[in-house]
């Protein structure tokens, strides 16, 4: 007979698994940065005017990257895409700027080969459930302060189509000013070298931690300004 002791599949104190709620929106931020990516490599091999500096100044590299490097490089968890997530005084005159006359003006004389007017719709529509299903995670997926999710959390979904419609051209590639990111992120993935590349996006997610500690100094101060005598 044997005498031993029945052992559970899962010891009695240990915690049910939990889902992370933000996995949908993970998926869909990796799939954008992998689209961004495919299309800005296509900008790259257009020499266009109206590119980025830091499409122009690696065109080569970018024009290199066959699909499964660009699929290695957008792993990032963190939209390769800005629309001054950390700026909320930009987005409280964006919500406030609908019927703008002016604004209309400037859809119509945009630039024709601006690679914006595609990523801007698909950005607000994983952004903005995103940040109503759970704000700390959206943070860390868009870069975005808590000020502004709090803004993009309440709008309509007419005013999310009057900002992609009018305020496309603000829309930017991420850490645009840091060559050394991209040209590190787009030469690892293109090498396939997983060490380096997971060194590039621990770098990337140390970018994003200053522009968040930037961006909550500012609120510190503007609040400290405001409530001096």
């Amino acid at each position: 007979m044997n005498t031993t002791p029945h052992r559970p599949d899962r010891p009695c104190n240990a915690l049910p698994a939990q889902r992370w709620r933000q996995v949908r929106a993970l998926k869909d931020v990796v799939a954008l940065n992998e689209h961004v990516l495919e299309v800005l490599s296509v900008v790259a091999a257009l020499r266009s005017p109206v590119s980025p500096h830091i499409i122009t100044e690696h065109a080569e590299l970018w024009t290199s990257l066959d699909s499964a490097s660009r699929h290695r490089a957008a792993q990032l968890p963190v939209l390769f895409l800005d629309l001054h997530f950390q700026d909320v005084e930009w987005w409280q005159a964006a919500t406030h700027a609908a019927g703008d006359e002016v604004a209309e003006d400037r859809v119509l004389g945009r630039d024709a080969e601006s690679w914006q007017p595609e990523f801007i719709r698909q950005t607000l529509m994983i952004a903005w459930p995103s940040v109503r299903e759970d704000r700390l995670a959206a943070g860390l997926l868009f870069g975005m302060s808590e000020a502004v999710a709090n803004v993009l959390s309440v709008l309509t979904p007419q005013q999310l189509d009057h900002i992609s419609l009018y305020h496309s051209q603000e829309l930017r590639l991420r850490w645009m000013h840091s060559g050394q990111f991209w040209r590190r992120l787009l030469s690892s993935a293109k090498a396939n070298d997983i060490e380096a590349l997971g060194s590039t996006h621990l770098f990337g997610l140390q970018l994003l931690g200053g522009e968040v500690l930037r961006g909550r100094n500012q609120v510190r101060h503007v609040t400290s300004v405001q409530r001096w005598p």
